[in-house]
């Protein structure tokens, strides 16, 4: 049986032996057939032409070789045969690949939202089902099947996404639905053909991805607040929580708190307690600045919390102009919301200089309408300051390249 006869009738190229193959297809019903919304092109097998010809190599994770990290249609004897080898098991996705895989749509998801210039990975979501760029599906047609299913409940569990009891596509009702191969050739139409290349050319830049498949990775958490945690969690301390937690195979060697509400303070040597790999930040969240007569209070809590040791860095501190006033009996909102906005200016050129008087990092928090105002505001006072030489940790940075250049 011929590689076309076993494979099915397909109208693209496909690889046999390094040699290019490919099936002839009669005129006769070319019309009739669905065009590629990406190319235009008339095809019969949509599948199989977005995946190899369009998309990542792991859109469609249970047709792809996972050895030679390829889009692929072959069947096990073709794949064993184009490897040297009579087994392809570790060529076709199973369950030992499911960490990589998580790995590869974190990746797939920062270069999307990084090529669609979106706040963040979450928007994502928002995106398709506001440009509806999804497809009609009969009822009849599972968006995806049972392992790539299982693996995506697992990259639930491990990023604390909620899990729906199915992952629909028609409209997608979970960030991992955006996965799916025909999602992804919609939102690929609606890109320029540098963007679609960037897509197609998506990889992992591990060295050793079986590696990180066949063994427990060791993560560092670099940003996050124990304090809210335990509040949302109703746990008593970090220990407390960790003990109550089912970790799927991950291993935190090292995790960052940050402590930047001020009624928190007060808490952080009970939450923390004695955990070795947990270190603690200071400082105060921009949407917490207040009135200076308060400022200056928070600024002699942070010089001495940072003067008697116990925390690895200052922050967060910097400028958000998503602060709204929360007052209940302001009178007018928007000269209420550009005091704070003032405020937060003045409390970060007098905090920042104590990053450099205690050698310690400085940890940055800047967020704007997505204009990349506050960002720029925040690199012109260390400017100011004649403090660039200072070690800085850039908390969620979703800036533009120049930025980070800048």
């Amino acid at each position: 049986m011929s590689l076309e006869e076993e494979v099915g009738y397909i109208d693209e190229v496909i690889l046999e032996e390094h040699r290019s193959v490919l099936a002839e297809v009669p005129n006769q019903g070319r019309l009739n057939r669905a065009m590629c919304c990406i190319c235009h092109a008339r095809i019969r097998h949509m599948r199989v032409h977005c995946c190899v010809n369009h998309l990542c190599w792991f859109a469609c994770p249970a047709s792809a070789c996972w050895g030679c990290e390829a889009p692929t249609n072959k069947w096990a004897r073709h794949l064993a045969l184009s490897h040297n080898s009579v087994d392809s098991s570790d060529l076709h996705f199973s369950t030992a690949h499911f960490p990589y895989f998580c790995v590869l749509i974190d990746i797939l998801f920062t270069l999307l939202q990084s090529l669609l210039r979106l706040h963040a990975p979450a928007d994502l979501l928002t995106y398709v089902l506001d440009q509806s760029l999804f497809p009609a599906v009969s009822g009849n047609e599972l968006p995806f099947p049972d392992l790539v299913v299982s693996a995506l409940r697992l990259y639930c569990q491990r990023a604390s996404l909620p899990e729906p009891d199915s992952f629909d596509i028609s409209p997608p009702n979970h960030l991992l639905s955006i996965t799916h191969w025909r999602i992804l050739s919609k939102i690929l139409a609606t890109l320029p053909n540098s963007s679609q290349l960037s897509v197609k050319e998506c990889k992992s830049t591990l060295a050793d991805p079986v590696l990180l498949s066949n063994t427990s990775p060791d993560y560092i958490d670099s940003h996050f607040h124990l304090d809210a945690l335990l509040s949302r969690t109703r746990h008593h301390n970090f220990e407390d929580l960790e003990s109550d937690v089912d970790h799927q195979g991950i291993h935190l060697t090292h995790l960052i708190c940050n402590y930047v509400f001020p009624s928190s303070w007060s808490k952080r040597a009970r939450q923390v307690g004695e955990c070795a790999k947990l270190y603690s930040t200071v400082g105060v969240h921009p949407h917490q600045v207040c009135s200076s007569r308060v400022m200056d209070d928070h600024i002699v809590h942070i010089e001495d919390s940072l003067a008697g040791g116990g925390f690895v860095a200052l922050g967060e501190v910097g400028l958000d102009f998503t602060s709204v006033c929360k007052h209940g009996n302001c009178r007018n909102k928007r000269l209420c919301q550009e005091e704070k906005f003032r405020s937060q200016r003045l409390f970060l050129r007098r905090v920042v200089p104590l990053a450099e008087r205690f050698d310690k990092v400085l940890v940055l928090h800047t967020r704007d309408r997505e204009d990349g105002s506050a960002a720029e505001e925040v690199r012109q006072i260390i400017v100011d300051l004649g403090l660039c030489h200072l070690r800085i940790h850039r908390h969620c940075f979703v800036g533009s390249v120049g930025e980070l250049k800048r």
